[in-house]
């Protein structure tokens, strides 16, 4: 099953919060799809008002400035869909044991890379503006620490008990194969920049597996 989108996933937290007015989820809505395709910078009240099909009045009721419109969007983001993406990703890596590190490797850079790929716009306004601030950094690593990484380190310990993965630290092995992945993702997001995605986890897979396996 593909990951779920980033902006559905923003559009169901809006509906099932039932104290916000349906107006101010159609602002709301309407600002991360303009915020993604244009810019913050780029993208005016008037626009946002004009999608949501609300006077410009309607934004200001609530959002004194556009700063504050951003932070609202961000807010539930973080706070909610965020986690939300980490479970359905810590289900990829939980739903069955791997026969290698490459199965590894390959189901997990398909999974987040395909994610970023189809969230790039989103991602991109995302990250741009959380990276200002601490507090959201330090708990995005948070749930990182918590959800993500000790599913990984399962499976390489699985791996190492059946002798398909080099008896490293799991830090280690995680950095270097995060590492590599990240810097795809940030391809994507930065430049978007397309890659052949098949081919180059197939390749990296096999990078991986020529320095991480036990030799035979």
């Amino acid at each position: 099953m593909p990951p779920t989108p980033l902006r559905d996933l923003f559009q169901n937290n809006l509906q099932d919060d039932q104290e916000l007015p349906a107006k101010q989820k159609q602002v709301l809505q309407a600002a991360l799809d303009l915020f993604a395709a244009q810019g913050f910078d780029n993208t005016t009240t008037k626009q946002i008002a004009t999608l949501a099909n609300v006077s410009e009045g309607t934004v200001y009721k609530r959002f004194k400035t556009k700063e504050q419109l951003l932070t609202a969007v961000l807010k539930p983001i973080i706070t909610d869909v965020t986690p939300q993406m980490a479970s359905e990703f810590k289900r990829v890596i939980t739903d069955r044991p791997f026969e290698s590190i490459s199965d590894l490797i390959i189901t997990i850079g398909k999974d987040r890379l395909q994610f970023v790929w189809d969230n790039q716009k989103e991602l991109r306004i995302l990250l741009g503006e959380i990276l200002k601030q601490t507090q959201p950094v330090k708990e995005f690593t948070q749930l990182i620490t918590t959800t993500i990484v000790p599913a990984v380190y399962h499976q390489f310990d699985q791996l190492k008990e059946r002798n398909k993965l080099i008896n490293w630290d799991n830090e280690r092995i995680f950095q270097y194969i995060i590492s590599v992945l990240l810097g795809y993702g940030a391809r994507i997001v930065i430049f978007s920049s397309p890659i052949e995605l098949e081919q180059t986890l197939t390749e990296t897979a096999e990078f991986f597996e020529r320095g991480l396996v036990p030799n035979k």
